[in-house]
């Protein structure tokens, strides 16, 4: 994420899962999780498709804490990948 934010690539690497609308990473909060049983999770704000502001969190892979879950660079606001 940081990386094409920096390289200024991140248009549209984002989006929300209900509305379809994509959205660009600003940038991301790492540590802010409030408590031991969330992990490596950080806030990602995002600048939306319609100028909005949204955040949401962004996880690590489940079976690879390295990875980042790529399922969570779109925001969902229920089911499995909720973020």
């Amino acid at each position: 994420i940081l990386q094409a934010v920096v390289q200024g690539t991140a248009q549209g690497m984002t989006s929300d899962a209900d509305t379809g609308t994509t959205g660009r990473p600003l940038f991301v909060v790492a540590g802010s999780c409030p408590n031991t049983f969330c992990g490596m999770q950080a806030i990602m704000y995002c600048q939306m498709q319609d100028d909005s502001l949204d955040f949401w969190w962004v996880k690590p892979q489940a079976g690879s804490p390295e990875e980042l879950d790529a399922e969570t660079l779109a925001h969902h606001r229920k089911g499995p990948a909720k973020n």
